[in-house]
Parts: structure tokens; sequence; C-alpha cells
């Protein structure tokens, strides 16, 4: 689940991601007629005047901390967005925990070089890019600007601050 700053609920299955994966996923549906390949001009175009950002987290209700130039930062109960980009690779939906990765200080060209570990679930070795387990996760913008992107399951959310948690057992898996 994610919470705006109005504090009103947004139920997410799959990722939720912040800062350019975020506009990434807006950009693409401007190239839907590429197939999976709109996710990475998505990214490409998102590129296109980013900043990477000063963004202060806090988790699991703890202390807050800066991560200094986020790239990009996703929230997964589940492994794989983007067309197929593997972006929580460890992530388990029955665990009751939210992977998180950060990825730091990536430009274009690092973005380019590095997607095939995107795709293949590896980039977690990757200088620049760490991985939490959390229950909850408060993301808000060391400067408030209110541009950084928010959106889950490929459906724009809005902007930060927000707060990610998971439900435990709100959702039945039949197998």
């Amino acid at each position: 689940m994610m919470e705006g700053p109005n504090g009103d609920p947004h139920f997410f299955i799959n990722v939720a991601d912040i800062h350019l994966s975020a506009k990434a996923g807006y950009f693409a549906s401007m190239y839907k007629r590429f197939g999976n390949l709109c996710y990475v001009l998505g990214a490409l175009r998102g590129f296109w005047g980013h900043s990477n950002r000063d963004l202060r987290i806090k988790v699991n209700g703890g202390e807050w901390r800066t991560v200094d130039k986020v790239t990009a930062l996703c929230v997964g109960n589940a492994k794989y967005f983007g067309g197929g980009m593997k972006i929580t690779p460890t992530v388990d939906p029955f665990s009751g925990d939210l992977q998180v990765v950060i990825i730091q200080d990536f430009k274009w060209y690092s973005f380019l070089l590095k997607l095939h570990r995107l795709y293949g679930g590896t980039h977690l070795t990757v200088n620049g890019v760490s991985s939490i387990r959390v229950q909850s996760i408060e993301v808000v913008e060391v400067v408030p600007n209110g541009d950084v992107f928010v959106q889950s399951d490929g459906e724009h959310f809005g902007f930060l601050p927000t707060k990610f948690s998971v439900l435990p057992g709100a959702v039945d898996f039949f197998s």
C-alpha cells in the first residue's frame, strides 16, 4: 500500500517507483508501438532534463536518513516492471517484506551500459545500486520541489512525499 501527501491509500501489487523510473513509465506510453522497448525509450526520454535528487528515507518507523543523488528508488512486492526488467530480483511476495532498490548517481550512458543487468536481475552488485528489505518506508525530498514522480504498477500516482507499507495477507494467491 502507498499513501501520498493527503494520506489517501493506494494499493499496488508489483512495483512502485520514484523519480526517473516513474518518469520512464510516464513517457513509455508515448512509445507503445515499440513493444517492451517503450520502457527503455521512456527511460532515455526521462533522462533528458533529469537531475538526481537527494532524498530522505525513514525505514520501518526508524530515524530519517539522507540518500544522495538518487536516480530511482523502487519498492517491490514482486520482481518485474518496465517490460520485464527484474528490478527487485530477490523479493518474495509471501515474505511480508518489500524490497527497496535504490539507484544512485546514474547517467543515461550508465543506464544503457547496465541495461542487461536490470533485465537479468544482476544489478544489485553494480556500484551505485543498493537494496534493503522493509515493512515500511517513507520518502521525502531533502529540498521539496514537488516534481519527483511517483508511480505504481505503471500508473502515475503523483509526486513526493509518499509512504509505502506492507499489508500482510491482503491478497490471496492461488497455487
